[in-house]
C-alpha cells in the first residue's frame, strides 16, 4: 500500500498490495505534515518516517471481509516488527519530486 500525497491531496494506492507500506510524498516536509493531519490520515513523525492511522486507511480502503483479514495479517506481522505505535502504522517518507524541503 502506498498513502500518496501530492497536489490532489491524500489518496491511498495499492490497497491490495500487503507486501508494502510507504507514503509517497511530491509536497515539501511541512505541506505533508499539514496535508496528512487535515486529513486524519497522520502525521510526521520524523523526517523520514509517518504514522498512518489504520482505521484511516481501513475506511478509505473500504475493502471486503477478506481484504479486512489480510490487512489485520499486515497489521500483525507490522507489530512484531515494531512498526505499529498506538493505532497508527510507521511509514517510511518516500520523497518524490518536485518535493522541496
Amino acid at each position: 500500500m502506498i498513502v500518496v500525497v501530492d497536489d490532489a491531496g491524500v489518496r491511498l494506492e495499492g490497497q491490495d498490495d500487503f507486501t508494502r507500506f510507504e507514503v509517497v510524498s511530491s509536497v515539501a516536509a511541512q505541506e505533508l505534515a499539514d496535508r496528512l493531519a487535515a486529513s486524519g490520515a497522520g502525521d510526521v513523525t520524523a523526517p523520514d518516517q509517518a504514522a498512518i492511522c489504520s482505521a484511516w486507511v481501513q475506511t478509505v480502503a473500504g475493502g471486503s471481509e477478506e481484504w479486512l483479514r489480510r490487512f489485520l495479517l499486515m497489521l500483525e506481522y507490522a507489530a512484531i516488527k515494531g512498526w505499529i505505535t498506538d493505532r497508527s502504522i510507521l511509514a517510511h517518507i518516500v520523497w518524490s519530486p518536485p518535493h522541496n524541503a
